[in-house]
């Protein structure tokens, strides 16, 4: 069993302002540890003292790794500490015991609390020693089965006279303990309060109204003027069992899902890589080769309303693949050794794909990158003879192969792509040359302010815009300036001689302190500009991934948002702020006590004139929280301060409210799109949030959003019923009439939703009986002919057109019907519908009377003939020509016994045209 102690102890005395940060960092027996200590000003309020206890323990047992925090805080309230007896240097060392101590105490009431955590327990007490001192102790106990997180026992008794903290960490291997000792006055009230997993488990209230902000900040980290903070997303619901080694991963940005190849060097065929889709908690979506397995879901709102779809089967079947890559619309990108690109959808289907060029089949593909730019998702990859060739849009595939670099065989170094003023860029780093290749050219370029001793360049980053740059050189530097290497911002030594595994940019808009995160084995190192770093151990193999706002840290049993802390946020909960929306928040929990210091801190900040500044910091900070408990407080207190404004516009309140319910909804594990508040306007608009839930098909959750957000039933809970309806129709394993009632039994008449489409994609499955089905709901005729004539159903498009009493209709099924069909099939369907031959004749008497007259032949109508032939004389010019059509409409009409039409129609003409005369 191994151990790693990280130690924070912290006094605070509740001031307004403080006056000096003092920080020891000791090691010992392999404890690293440090005391950081707040000093009060002369002058300011005493609000009560605060000390708090923070320990990270690292232990390790049978291999199996737990990163866990315990946070032990005492108030002691109304009493000042001077500086002398609260300084570290008042501390006493006792060599052979190995111990830090302070002497003249009295006895104080035992106090325990054990904390339970997955590997190990942990048992903090605080008790009297025989010397009369009373000391904290936590302690590791044996190695146990696990059991829940938060199984936590504690008791707690009244006031405790002045008493020494004793940190003790036993190592089952060694019997050395180690120990930190500190020594408090008297207090009024004490207890011990441990963190887990956010939450705060107290019996005393007061502490933890006082004690909240301390948990809020206790993952904070100074990085220049700025804090840093790690922020759990997940714990992953995927079981790896050797975690991310040996795989390919690539997780798509703003919370998208996670593709995640096994071994993809393995050439064998009978043992090929398997590749694995997962959404940003670990849920499985997708897998090749998988088992047929319905999509389980532990949101009850997403299985109440609809079915679980059937995952369909895969076989991976494709060549070695180098790299992994999501598009712009969550499309899967793998790119072979080939340079064949396969494109496939979240749920594994083949879409479609498309080659690198020729000549890469040749040389082979040796690295791949995946990009966005202005123009959408491009692929960028070098071959084997050292050539780049790019496409800056796969949906508009036009390659481009970029010039040779001097001197390069074989892998470069590093390269990136970079998008500058809408054009598409590489940078390539040869040795200790770097190089920019655009369409025409391959330029030598140098990083402005990058000292000699740099050495060359090994690793390169461009940050989430393509603003910025990082480059890491074998000498362990890291330069980072402007993209188009016309600016250095710093450049600082890390230290680290070895190549990080992955650099990635952590940066907000408008940060204070960019930075630039880097990735060992077991090292994740942030480094700002301002020649600070932040160092992280890692238990596992990690993937970072670049967001907006800042880095994903995904593990293999959890996932991390590493970001710059907001500046409304550091404001707020910062140690000792005097910030309005401090107050505000300090005079809500004072309020929700019956405490008459809300009104001491509402008159405070009516003094300054600051209440809507105060209403709308809080409002800010709310929305770029990420725990709900911190987003309810901090709402709460901006609607306790807006009660005392007389003009203040609820529209901010009320839009941070929407979005913060809208975001913690799609932040569910079950649903795992851990998208941030900075994240969600750069992304989409409603209507995009709304296409990605349909996407994955969160069908209920979308029609709640819809729903809450009042979106246009046409633009939001229709559109989503329709394309329910799409993927409906494609389940292999109901039956047409099933299916059938239910799509009209969801649907309904929904407006905005065309059965006719719904029919179209039932067609294009191969199943044409439930789209005829389907047809029957739809009400619009103009609708249902256009996918009958397809389906090539002539007869009941016919009878539909008739039916819907509209000619222009009728005239369009007939004309298909005239060119689809030999004549006289076709004069055998409209005789079945006796509209439908009206309207044809009305058509052909004055656009084809041959095909008039063919019909009444068809039809033997002797007696309509006969009129046909009467009104052809009156076109013909020539007397014969007359009296020869004259004659057949006399034959006709005594075919149709009608003698007194044959002798009426015909002895006018011979009156009128004599035997000789040519023409009337």
């Amino acid at each position: 069993m191994s151990t790693h102690l990280h130690l924070v102890l912290v006094v605070l005395h509740g001031v307004q302002h403080v006056d000096q940060l003092v920080e020891q960092s000791q090691n010992r027996d392999g404890i690293d540890w440090t005391l950081t200590k707040l000093l009060q000003v002369e002058g300011s309020r005493t609000r009560g003292l605060l000390l708090a206890l923070r320990v990270q323990v690292q232990v390790q047992v049978r291999g199996i790794c737990g990163d866990h925090q315990v946070l032990v805080l005492m108030r002691l309230g109304g009493h000042h500490i001077d500086g002398g007896t609260s300084g570290p240097d008042n501390w006493t060392r006792t060599q052979n015991q190995n111990r830090l101590t302070a002497t003249g105490l009295t006895s104080a009431a035992p106090q325990r609390v054990k904390l339970s955590l997955s590997t190990l327990s942990l048992e903090l007490s605080l008790s009297t020693t025989p010397r009369g001192e009373g000391v904290v102790t936590m302690e590791t106990g044996q190695e146990r089965e696990p059991v829940s997180a938060n199984e936590v026992i504690w008791k707690e008794n009244g006031s405790f006279p002045p008493i020494v903290f004793e940190l003790e960490l036993q190592s089952p291997e060694e019997n050395r303990p180690a120990r930190l000792c500190y020594r408090t006055p008297a207090s009024s009230c004490g207890s011990v309060l441990v963190r887990r997993q956010n939450r705060l488990l107290c019996a005393d209230p007061d502490l933890i109204i006082l004690l909240s902000m301390a948990f809020i900040t206790a993952n904070w980290n100074p990085l220049g003027d700025a804090f840093y903070r790690k922020t759990e997303l997940y714990e992953m619901f995927w079981s790896l069992r050797d975690g991310l080694r040996d795989s390919l991963v690539a997780a798509a940005p703003y919370g998208g899902p996670i593709a995640l190849l096994r071994e993809p060097l393995r050439r064998s065929p009978s043992t090929r890589p398997q590749l694995e889709i997962y959404s940003a908690s670990g849920v499985s979506i997708a897998s090749f080769p998988v088992r047929t397995r319905v999509q389980h879901t532990t949101c009850p709102r997403v299985t109440s309303l609809f079915p679980s779809p059937v995952l369909p089967v895969f076989q991976w079947k494709s060549g070695p693949v180098v790299h992994l890559g999501w598009s712009v619309n969550d499309e899967l990108l793998c790119v072979q050794e080939d340079g064949t690109v396969l494109i496939y959808d979240l749920f594994g289907s083949f879409k479609r794909h498309f080659s690198m060029g020729q000549e890469v089949v040749q040389s082979q593909v040796l690295e791949a990158k995946v990009f966005h730019s202005p123009y959408g998702t491009g692929v960028a990859i070098v071959t084997g003879s050292s050539r780049f060739t790019l496409a800056t849009n796969i949906e508009d595939l036009k390659l481009r192969r970029l010039p040779e670099v001097p001197g390069l065989q074989g892998w470069p170094s590093c390269w990136a792509v970079l998008t500058q003023d809408r054009q598409t860029k590489v940078l390539v780093s040869s040795g200790p040359e770097l190089y920019v290749l655009d369409n025409t050219s391959c330029t030598a370029v140098y990083p402005p302010g990058l000292s000699p001793q740099a050495g060359s360049i090994v690793h390169m980053s461009v940050s989430f815009s393509y603003k910025y740059l990082a480059l890491f050189t074998e000498t362990g530097r890291l330069w980072t300036g402007l993209s188009n290497l016309q600016e250095r911002l710093s450049e600082v030594d890390t230290k680290q001689a070895a190549t990080p595994k992955q650099m990635v940019w952590c940066r907000r808009p408008r940060s204070q302190q960019p930075s630039v995160v880097l990735m060992w084995d077991r090292l994740l190192l942030v480094v700002g500009s301002c020649n600070d770093s932040i160092q992280f151990p890692l238990e596992d193999q990690s993937v970072l991934v670049g967001e907006l706002d800042g880095v994903r840290v995904i593990g293999s049993s959890s996932q991390e948002l590493l970001q710059e802390v907001p500046l409304v946020c550091q404001d707020i909960f910062k140690i000792a702020s005097m910030a309005p929306g401090a107050l505000l928040l300090e005079a809500h929990r004072e309020y929700e006590k019956s405490s008459q210091k809300a009104d001491e801190y509402l008159r405070e900040i009516k003094e300054q004139n600051v209440l809507g500044d105060a209403v709308r910091q809080c409002v800010e900070a709310a929305a770029h929280e990420y725990d709900p408990d911190t987003q309810k407080a901090l709402m709460r207190a901006a609607s306790f301060g807006k009660c005392f404004l007389t003009e203040f516009s609820p529209d901010q309140f009320v839009t941070t409210c929407r979005e913060l319910r809208v975001l913690n909804a799609v932040r569910e594990s079950s649903v795992g799109m851990p998208l941030t508040h900075t994240q969600y306007p750069a992304l989409m608009t409603l209507q995009v949030l709304i296409d990605r839930l349909v996407y994955r098909q969160f069908y209920p959750l979308a029609i709640e959003v819809c729903r809450y957000l009042k979106i246009p039933d046409y633009q939001g809970v229709s559109r989503v019923l329709k394309h329910w309806a799409s993927c409906k129709v494609q389940q292999k394993d109901l039956t047409d009439e099933a299916i059938a009632r239910a799509v009209c039994a969801k649907v309904g008449d929904s407006p905005g939703v065309s059965y006719s489409d719904i029919a179209a994609k039932a067609y294009e499955c191969g199943r044409p009986e439930l789209a005829i089905k389907l047809l029957d709901f739809e009400a619009r005729s103009g609708e249902q002919v256009p996918l009958l004539l397809k389906m090539k159903r002539s007869q009941l498009a016919l009878s539909k057109a008739v039916e819907s009493g509209d000619t222009d209709l009728v005239y369009t099924v007939v004309t298909y019907l005239k060119n689809d069909m030999n004549r006289g099939d076709f004069f055998m369907t409209l005789r079945n519908q006796p509209v439908a031959l009206s309207l044809y004749r009305q058509f052909c008497k004055l656009q084809e009377p041959q095909t008039l007259k063919d019909l009444f032949n068809q039809d033997d109508d002797h007696q309509e003939l006969g009129n046909f032939y009467v009104t052809s004389s009156y076109r013909d010019k020539r007397l014969e020509g007359r009296l020869a059509q004259l004659q057949s409409a006399v034959d006709e009409y005594n075919k149709a016994k009608n003698d007194f039409a044959a002798k009426v129609k015909v002895s006018p003409v011979h009156q009128v045209c004599p035997p000789g005369v040519d023409g009337l």
